[in-house]
This record gives structure tokens, sequence and C-alpha cells, in this order.
């Protein structure tokens, strides 16, 4: 699942399945067990500063990803995640578009049948993430807390759930954000000849920080926040997603002092992403 798994309108037509019971909505996994998605992104970034660190762009991407279970232990599955192929278009407001197929490093993440994401590992050379606050960063952090509900829910049944997640990478002993999530099973539908529940999932966090922090060699503080609008059909029986989109957005403002250099930043992101499995 990847920004959670980026997302993806299948095109196919989705019948109402026969109403039922309560369900008990959890991811089933395999070792060794490979799935391939089609992942696709469209975003829009708008950057403005006191500085000359103004930018406007957008980036469409196009992938197909490769999952692959490498062990059950402790509850949790260890997948692999590899970018099998690649499609990139940016954007940039003034310049030339550029393309590129360069697929990235792959990832290791550790995750629970609820879809807790509790480990996120890049498989590049080169792990070493830059202090600061990314709202990008912080979104995936927010997916990657999202879980299902942990007791059995009937089809139009809801339900909410409040967690932490770290506004930079310093964890949660730096600065960090509560996420307000609240979650609907819509209906059964049959997807692909398959019957799944339709989980629409919502969620937004404040991307504050009232008080002077020190991040890296910057004094900073800012305002703002995130949201998204997610939608999951997952196969109840297999426990397995086939199709999920997703909508994302972000604002925020900084105020960073670097040396007694003072910098104002507004950052506005919006994204929408798109994901099915691949037969």
């Amino acid at each position: 699942m990847s920004l959670r798994r980026a997302l993806v309108a299948v095109v196919v037509a989705v019948a109402l399945a026969t109403p039922g019971g309560a369900e008990t909505l959890r991811l089933k996994f395999k070792p060794g067990e490979k799935v391939t998605f089609r992942d696709q992104m469209a975003m829009a970034l708008e950057r403005t500063s006191d500085t000359d660190m103004n930018m406007r762009l957008q980036m469409r991407s196009d992938s197909k990803v490769r999952q692959t279970v490498k062990h059950l232990a402790d509850g949790l599955a260890t997948l692999e995640i590899e970018t099998l192929e690649n499609s990139t278009e940016t954007i940039p407001e003034g310049g030339k578009p550029g393309k590129s197929e360069e697929k990235g490093d792959g990832e290791r993440i550790k995750i629970s049948e609820r879809g807790l994401i509790s480990e996120r590992v890049s498989l590049g050379k080169d792990t070493k993430s830059e202090e600061g606050i990314d709202t990008l960063a912080v979104l995936q952090r927010v997916i990657d807390g999202m879980t299902m509900p942990e007791e059995d829910v009937e089809p139009g049944g809801e339900w909410s759930d409040t967690y932490e997640v770290a506004l930079t990478d310093k964890g949660l002993k730096g600065p960090k954000t509560s996420v307000d999530l609240s979650g609907k099973f819509e209906r059964l539908v049959m997807l692909k000849g398959r019957e799944c529940a339709e989980l629409v999932v919502d969620f937004t966090a404040p991307l504050d920080i009232e008080k002077t922090v020190e991040i890296g060699e910057a004094k900073v503080t800012c305002k703002g926040s995130v949201m998204g609008h997610l939608t999951m059909y997952l196969d109840v029986e297999r426990g397995e997603s086939l199709a999920e989109t997703a909508t994302y957005g972000g604002h925020l403002e900084l105020n960073m002092e670097v040396a007694k250099h003072k910098v104002r930043l507004a950052e506005t992101l919006k994204m929408n992403t798109k994901t099915h499995k691949l037969d």
C-alpha cells in the first residue's frame, strides 16, 4: 500500500453484492507471495517565500510495482516493494517539462494484519534522511499509521481513531501531531468477480509548532494541516486490497531562522493517487 501504494481507478463495473452481516476486516499474507500493482499519481505543488525559493510544478507518474512477502513473525508481515516499470513527467511553471523512467530504490516494510506499517526502510545505499518538516513525509507517516477497525463491522458501520505521528525525522521524541481519522464500511460490492468491502476513510492532522524548536541548524515555527480521503476495495475472504483511490492535500506556513537570517515559506500540495492489483 503505498502513498498507500498510491491508490487507482479501476475502470470496471462495480455491482452491488448481497448485503451481509458483520465482517472482520484484515489483511492476509503468505510467505513468498508476490503481487503486482499498477500505481498512478498526479500532484500539484506550489511554494512561495520571501527568498528565491518560489516554485510551482505538476507531476504525473505511472508505475508497475511488485510486493513480495519475505516472512511472517510476531503478527507482522515483512514485505519488500520494488518498482518494475516507471514513467514520470514533471512540468514546472515557466520551465521545460522533464520525463524520467528512473525506478528509484525499493523499500522494506513491516505491516500488521490491520494495516499498520510500523517500519519503512529504503533498500538504497544512502538511506539517511535530511531533518526538516516535509509535507509529503508527514502524509506518508499518517498513511502508515492508519488501521482497520479492531472489532467486526457491518455494512454501513463506522469507526474512528486518533494517533500521533512525527513531524520530523526525529520521531515522536521531536515535534509531533495528532491525527483524527474516521472510517466507514460503505457496502459490499462485486469487483472483478470478487466480493469486496468498500471502505472509505477520511483524516485530518494539524502541522502546528507554536513554540520555536531547533531542526538541524534552523529555529522553526509553523502552522498548517494535511488531509486525506481514501477508498479501498478489500476482498474480505482473501484479505487482499484489489484497488484503492485517494485524494490528499496539505498546506504549510513555515518560519525559519538560520544564522540570524529569517525565512518565511508557504507550501500547498494537492495529490490524487490510484492503485489496482494486476491479474
